[in-house]
């Protein structure tokens, strides 16, 4: 059975949102079921944005239908210019719109034995957002130092606790 992440109780179309979220979804799925070191995505969704997106990553992270036994989501928050201009690069993605809030992440999401880097970049026109996604050994020195960071050791406001209701 299909379970939406957009809640839609009126019918109107956020069926192409409910898409370009799906699509994330089976790409996400097939790297950590069947990705290797070689494998990436570079995709194209549309109708979605970063703040879509990133409550998509949290609704996975507690939903458990990933096929991985408890899954680690975490996400590197990428305030600084020089490096989401660093990421542009590293995705070839030239036809990018800045955020001027900030929503801009990198994911990394872990397995057992399997680590995935996850980068959504909105696109100049702004309905459209560029996903990068590669094994974690295959990201570049600049990812993993900041995946690395995300490891050092963390105090009570840097814990995202999540309500109980969630995880039934």
């Amino acid at each position: 059975m299909r379970r939406d992440f957009i809640d839609d109780p009126t019918g109107t179309d956020n069926r192409s949102k409910q898409e370009a979220l799906d699509l994330i979804r089976f790409n996400l799925v097939n790297m950590l079921v069947g990705g290797n070191q070689f494998d990436s995505v570079d995709e194209i969704v549309y109708n979605v944005s970063l703040r879509d997106i990133n409550e998509y990553i949290k609704f996975l992270a507690t939903d458990k239908s990933l096929p991985v036994k408890l899954p680690l989501i975490r996400a590197y928050d990428v305030s600084e210019p020089q490096l989401f201009e660093q990421l542009c690069n590293y995705t070839n993605v030239h036809n990018f719109d800045t955020p001027n809030t900030w929503d801009q992440k990198i994911y990394f999401i872990e397995s057992g034995d399997f680590a995935l880097t996850f980068i959504p970049i909105v696109l100049n026109d702004k309905k459209s957002v560029n996903i990068h996604i590669e094994p974690l050994e295959e990201s570049p020195d600049f990812i993993t130092e900041l995946w690395a960071e995300l490891n050092d050791e963390k105090g009570l406001a840097d814990i995202d606790f999540v309500d109980p209701k969630d995880l039934m």
